[in-house]
């Protein structure tokens, strides 16, 4: 019997008998970041899966920030639901990365970084592009690679959220002050 949308699955039900994952991969992975097998994996375990799941290792910045986003039950962890998901999204980011990818360089120059930001629905002018760029590129090489534009994907994402509650029309303006802009950036920070 299916459980109804708002059934949350008690924590290690991904190890329970029977079980058939819709992705065996992430189960696998899931399970190899889980050693004590809690049903759930916290930053630090994701960081290690994710660095032994096949990506190049991810900055501890841009783990977090995952976690931020895929814990929907803000739990401090990623329960299996929320980790296949975020593997998901992370195979639909890496699509989205390498065709954005115009030379083939296994990075992105600002331009590149702008269509593939656009594509996604953020339109930003090329100073704003430029700001963003700066701030992730850590090693000032002038491209960034997959993990800083997940960063990249992460922040603009959080930032948008923060915004849109201050633009009820969503016409693109917000109202607020110095102290409600400062705490709308540092809430998205993690």
């Amino acid at each position: 019997m299916a459980q109804p949308a708002y059934y949350m699955a008690p924590p290690g039900y991904c190890y329970a008998p029977g079980f058939v994952p819709a992705n065996p991969a992430a189960l696998a992975l899931f399970a190899a970041a889980d050693p004590n097998r809690s049903g759930t994996v916290d930053a630090r375990e994701l960081h290690a899966a994710l660095s032994a799941g096949g990506w190049r290792a991810f900055s501890f910045k841009t783990t977090k920030l995952l976690m931020r986003m895929f814990d929907t039950d803000r739990s401090g962890a990623l329960g299996y639901r929320e980790f296949e998901s975020m593997l998901a999204q992370l195979g639909a980011w890496r699509s989205w990365f390498d065709a954005s990818d115009a030379d083939r360089s296994g990075h992105l120059s600002p331009p590149e970084l702008s269509r593939c930001l656009a594509a996604f629905g953020f339109s930003l002018p090329p100073p704003t592009i430029s700001s963003i760029f700066n701030a992730v590129d850590g090693d000032s090489s002038g491209t960034i690679g997959f993990d800083e534009f997940v960063q990249v994907l992460a922040e603009v994402n959080a930032l948008t959220n923060a915004f849109r509650r201050h633009d009820p029309t969503s016409c693109g303006r917000a109202t607020l002050d110095y102290a409600e802009f400062m705490s709308m950036v540092y809430s998205t920070r993690s």
